[in-house]
């Protein structure tokens, strides 16, 4: 039950959705809103370059092409590589670049992130929250709660608490939301995720002129998609939040979460 308590106050913490302007009454049975802010679910990072998120991390993995091999190397840290066979005519290759995958560490686990991203860690302690901003268009929230937790069924209602908070959210002011959920459970072999995919679809009118330059409302449709998870690992416990922006949870995009997934493991392994 503690962990639940704890749980939900952090959700404040970890999930900030920007109010949207809506109008008081819908119009034939369908939502009418202004146009939604663009950042529905987190400021804008260029907009807001620190959020109050604490520390910006600094990318420290960097990749290394030399004469055909492909090195990865952490800042300040020595690793032992295999030496690669000198080229023919005797000059080396040599490319060196930031990762496309940046590691972070935290209490009781470690994960990689896509790159280029900027990346905050509010070093909270005991409950402790990174957040990345992607170049893609949509945010990773991580959330270590130490672990690991008791049971299956437990995760399960910790992911019931995250999603309702999401959804609750996420509605805002709607009169007549359009909440669709989706199960999203890929199999890992380090930890168990299971997770729920949540769009908000919501119509509205927006002035514009027809061919002949009369004042005409436009019918516009969008969707806000975020995807919420419990990632539970031997010795850790973790909540995962991707909020989209202004882009469907893509193919592309599930497969960089689900890289970033396959990717968790405990901090002593």
């Amino acid at each position: 039950m503690k962990r639940y308590l704890v749980l939900a106050a952090v959700l404040a913490m970890t999930l900030f959705v920007c109010p949207l302007s809506f109008a008081d009454e819908p119009s034939d049975g369908v939502t009418t809103a202004s146009t939604p802010n663009s950042s529905l679910v987190t400021p804008n990072p260029q907009n807001a370059p620190d959020y109050g998120m604490g520390t910006e991390l600094s990318p420290d993995t960097y990749e290394l092409y030399y004469n055909g091999k492909n090195l990865y190397l952490e800042m300040n840290r020595p690793t032992r590589v295999d030496p690669a066979k000198t080229p023919a005519d005797g000059k080396s290759l040599f490319v060196l670049r930031h990762s496309p995958l940046q590691r972070v560490k935290m209490n009781s686990f470690q994960f990689l992130y896509p790159y280029p991203s900027r990346a905050f860690d509010d070093n909270s302690g005991s409950t402790r929250v990174v957040r990345v901003y992607t170049e893609k268009g949509y945010a990773i929230t991580v959330t270590d709660f130490g672990g690991p937790i008791d049971s299956p069924e437990s995760a399960k209602k910790a992911l019931g608490i995250l999603t309702d908070s999401i959804k609750q959210q996420l509605a805002g002011k709607l009169e007549k939301p359009e909440l669709i959920t989706i199960n999203f459970a890929p199999k890992l072999e380090n930890a168990s995720v299971i997770g729920v995919r949540t769009q908000l679809r919501i119509r509205y009118e927006k002035p514009a002129k027809d061919k002949d330059g009369k004042d005409v409302a436009e019918l516009h449709n969008e969707i806000y998609e975020t995807v919420s998870m419990t990632v539970s690992g031997e010795d850790f416990f973790a909540t995962v939040v991707i909020q989209m922006f202004n882009r469907p949870f893509s193919r592309d995009v599930q497969d960089e979460v689900l890289t970033m997934l396959k990717s968790f493991e405990s901090i002593n392994n």
